[in-house]
């Protein structure tokens, strides 16, 4: 019987969240970073209960589009990276997206944009590593990314 075995996507992800998320204060500082590199002028931070019940980044960059949402969970995500060559010019944050897929694999995650070219929002959710389809709702232009119950599906250590 074979001794090296392929670790299933979400637990995959949870391993890598050990390494990104190791604490509520890391997923706000790579949520901060997103919106500073997507040129945000104002981010709102919010936190509820000890950071672990609900974080919400809120912020004025616009450019996640439905297209967008439907792969920004995927690890390995970027809008910086096409080539080799663009490895060695980030001048920014480095891959813009990475912790996504980490964190939204330890936590519920719901993310919201709106284009400043849409009608109206895009929206998405991930619970459980089950994405839901984008819906459409009505709201301001911009990006608000929602994190609940941070760790709820971790083993405690």
């Amino acid at each position: 019987m074979s001794k090296i075995i392929l670790l299933d996507k979400n637990l995959a992800n949870q391993i890598a969240a050990w390494e990104v998320v190791e604490r509520p204060v890391s997923v706000i500082k790579e949520l901060i970073e997103n919106s500073i590199d997507a040129d945000a002028k104002n981010i709102k931070i919010e936190i509820f209960d000890g950071w672990i019940s609900k974080i919400i980044i809120n912020d004025d960059w616009n450019w996640i589009e439905k297209d967008d949402l439907k792969i920004i969970w995927e690890k390995h995500s970027t809008s910086k990276i096409k080539n080799l060559d663009d490895l060695y010019n980030v001048m920014t944050f480095w891959f813009r997206w990475e912790a996504i897929a980490s964190i939204s694999s330890v936590s519920n995650m719901e993310i919201i944009s709106k284009n400043i070219t849409e009608n109206f929002w895009n929206s998405i959710k991930i619970s459980d590593w089950i994405k839901s389809s984008p819906i459409n709702i009505a709201c301001e232009t911009g990006t608000k990314i929602i994190i609940e119950n941070l760790f709820y599906n971790t083993p405690e250590g």
